[in-house]
């Protein structure tokens, strides 16, 4: 099942990651593209409405006041000391229209031509203006002093977000401005509006790749069902014959006596027998069956007991076994499998050690993630072929074998390691490995959340 639910949790995974991408990407081309069709238009405009120069010249501002003066500067180098000397400018912006009447116009654009022999300039404008003549200051002097340019610049001014294009010679500066504060607005608000679209979006999107996920992984979920019920039934099916065999062998053994045919039947006879208890095993624990017996223990007295039958077969091989247990460490686990645990890491350690090659044992205490946490850790290290790193990635895998001649040797089914991954996560814990091809490889037992100290 945790397999399964895996699959299910990529596959939600990805289909978010892509969603994601595709609607981050949708919408902010949208954006983009509503942003530079209104910057375009704008341009276009405003060209045009600089391109009618003449016909502006000649028109008074709807207020019919006047709209001319002149323009002084103490120095070019200095563009905030520019100011507009003219009597009537300020009664002019003063009856402008600065109130939200519904007759102001929806486009303040306008333009100043500032004459270069005597500074004098006239204010080019089809509308009334809604500026103070601070602010008109402060705006015509930030664009005073640029460069000529006929792609819109912005200005960030107190009064607002402008653009503005700007050309001159030898006569005249004409430079005409955009209020772009509203387009500016707009365009936060179409991006506010984009992100709650796009949470949203991504909302609905966990939904439908979630119960697009659970329908997607049913049928895998109902073979793995299928698999799990099948290696439990046969294993059961398999037991009763795998007894009346044996009873019938030892039967056999009786009249005839013992030979080496009826020997092999025996050899093969139990490792049958193993082979259909570790499936069961795994049957159980696939379907969540296999309840653990917790109890506190004196782990170091169980490790090594369970490492004394080992000893002679070490010793009878030509290995050379060290144990190094630290005293009274108390554990809550399941003492029968904790047992199988180190049984199946030794048994490990045997057949895939050189034939004089070294095994060491050990049990000790270390931190675990908060410093008042003691952890208890085996770790059973032999000399041996080790494995690379693609090799550790798969160990744990049911059925795996890495050295198939090896394995025809000194026996086994594959399932040790998988069996061993399983009892330990079902205690909270887990196992690491390190190794070095060809030379040493190390596992190491942690047993995590089932602590309870040292005496």
């Amino acid at each position: 099942m945790a397999v399964i639910n895996k699959l299910k949790r990529k596959m939600i995974a990805t289909v978010l990651i892509i969603q994601a991408i595709v609607f981050a990407i949708i919408l902010v081309s949208l954006n983009l593209t509503i942003y530079k069709t209104g910057l375009t238009q704008t341009t276009r405009f405003m060209r045009t409405f600089a391109g009618r120069e003449s016909e502006l010249t000649n028109r008074r501002l709807p207020s019919q006041l006047e709209n001319e003066g002149r323009f002084e500067t103490k120095s070019k180098e200095n563009a905030d000391n520019h100011k507009f000397n003219n009597s009537f400018f300020k009664q002019v912006l003063g009856n402008a229209v600065t109130s939200s009447d519904s007759r102001r116009p929806s486009r303040n654009i306008f333009s100043v031509k500032i004459n270069q022999q005597d500074m004098s300039f006239k204010i080019l404008s089809f509308y009334p203006l809604r500026y103070t003549q601070e602010e008109l200051n402060s705006l015509i002097s930030s664009a005073f002093d640029s460069e000529n340019t006929d792609s819109p610049k912005y200005i960030f001014d107190s009064s607002g977000t402008f653009l503005y294009i700007k050309s001159q010679n030898s006569e005249k500066i004409l430079i005409t401005f955009f209020d772009y504060t509203k387009e500016i607005l707009f365009a936060f608000r179409l991006g506010t509006i984009s992100i709650c679209i796009y949470l949203f979006a991504l909302l609905l999107s966990s939904v439908v790749a979630w119960f697009v996920a659970e329908r997607s992984v049913k049928p895998v979920k109902d073979a793995f069902e299928t698999q799990k019920q099948f290696v439990a039934d046969a294993g059961h099916e398999l037991k009763t014959p795998l007894a009346v065999v044996s009873a019938n062998v030892d039967a056999l053994s009786g009249e005839i006596g013992e030979n080496k045919w009826v020997g092999y039947i025996k050899t093969e006879l139990k490792r049958m027998d193993s082979l259909v208890t570790d499936l069961l095993y795994l049957a159980k624990n696939d379907a969540g069956k296999a309840p653990l017996t917790l109890a506190t223990v004196d782990l170091s007295r169980l490790v090594y007991a369970t490492i004394l039958p080992f000893e002679s077969m070490v010793f009878e091989q030509g290995r050379k076994l060290e144990i190094d247990i630290q005293d009274d460490i108390q554990c809550t686990c399941d003492q029968r499998q904790i047992a199988q645990v180190v049984a199946i890491l030794m048994d490990n350690a045997l057949k895939n050690s050189f034939k004089d090659g070294f095994i060491k044992v050990s049990l000790s205490l270390e931190n675990g993630k908060r410093k008042s946490d003691s952890v208890p850790v085996i770790k059973v290290y032999n000399e041996g072929e080790g494995l690379d790193k693609d090799e550790i990635q798969k160990v744990f895998k049911r059925f795996y074998r890495g050295d198939s001649s090896r394995t025809r040797e000194t026996g086994g089914s594959g399932l040790g390691l998988s069996i061993a991954d399983a009892i330990i996560s079902a205690h909270n814990g887990k196992i690491t490995i390190e190794s070095e091809k060809g030379s040493w490889i190390s596992f190491a037992v942690y047993l995590n959340g089932a602590v309870t100290g040292s005496r």
